[in-house]
């Protein structure tokens, strides 16, 4: 009779430990999914054609950003586009600057989608597209960040900071625009808008110029420091926002070994996986 209560204990401890080991091994196998998840967030990025304007969407660990907004005709072009995708809200919406082939879709699409947060410069206009965009925020009741300083956050494992300009007037609107810098494991985004020769400048002595990728300044437009700026940036990827050619411009990226796009071309589409970058069009 002991030995047979002995026996049934030993099988029943038995019986414990395996279920211990089970359970610690599931615990560990859920452990390393969920790090290589985190890890591995991947960083898209659509760059729209829509002639000499300015919009792309970025998405990453569940996050969109969408950084300007085109002119008036494209808003409803972009509200299509994340409707097809199934993307219903938008967790930034980042408005470099008030020129009307960056803000004149902005009305449609905050009419239209579930929009988080506006990041503005701190600056005001008095065109048809900004009193379009500032009835929109207030019948959406949306107070935008107008930015004084840096400003930064994540999405997924993208870190975003984006740069106000250093001063509170310049003689070129275009010299307003907040830049946006991404960086995504090893790779990195500089997104410089309109940016032309004095905010460049001030990049160049603020910021960390030097960046996998670059959302070419000014729709590729020449400035007396742009090979300048290139060469301290050194991008590996270039994307130039132009309904034209901008042959100069690409041929000085080239020079540096820079691979070139330009939406005249369409649609460009960037993923990074935080290591590599691939490309199309």
């Amino acid at each position: 009779m002991n030995q047979h209560l002995s026996k049934g204990k030993r099988l029943m401890f038995q019986y414990i430990v395996m279920l211990i080991i089970l359970t610690l091994i599931s615990c560990s196998s859920y452990q390393t999914k969920t790090a290589a998840s985190s890890e591995t967030t991947l960083l898209d990025m659509t760059i729209f054609q829509i002639g000499k304007a300015d919009s792309m969407l970025l998405m990453s660990g569940g996050k969109t950003i969408l950084i300007d907004t085109g002119e008036d005709k494209h808003g409803k072009k972009i509200v299509d586009y994340l409707e097809k995708h199934n993307i219903e809200k938008i967790d930034y919406l980042i408005l470099t600057h008030f020129d009307k082939d960056h803000v004149g879709g902005a009305d449609t699409i905050i009419n239209s989608v579930d929009v988080q947060e506006i990041i503005t410069p701190n600056y005001k206009r008095s065109s048809i597209q900004y009193l379009e965009y500032k009835n929109a925020i207030a019948a959406n009741h949306i107070m935008p960040i107008a930015l004084t300083a840096t400003y930064s956050f994540t999405a997924g494992t993208a870190e975003f900071t984006v740069y106000p300009p250093q001063k509170s007037k310049y003689k070129i609107e275009n010299d307003y625009s907040l830049i946006v810098s991404v960086q995504h494991g090893s790779n990195s985004f500089l997104l410089t808008a309109d940016a032309e020769e004095e905010r460049m400048d001030e990049i160049m002595k603020h910021s960390v110029v030097e960046h996998t990728f670059l959302k070419v300044p000014h729709h590729g437009k020449f400035e007396d420091n742009t090979l300048e700026f290139y060469s301290m940036v050194k991008p590996k990827f270039a994307v130039i926002t132009s309904a034209r050619k901008r042959a100069k411009t690409v041929s000085a990226l080239e020079k540096l070994g820079t691979k070139v796009f330009v939406t005249r071309d369409g649609t460009v589409y960037v993923k990074s996986d935080g290591t590599s970058i691939s490309m199309q069009q």
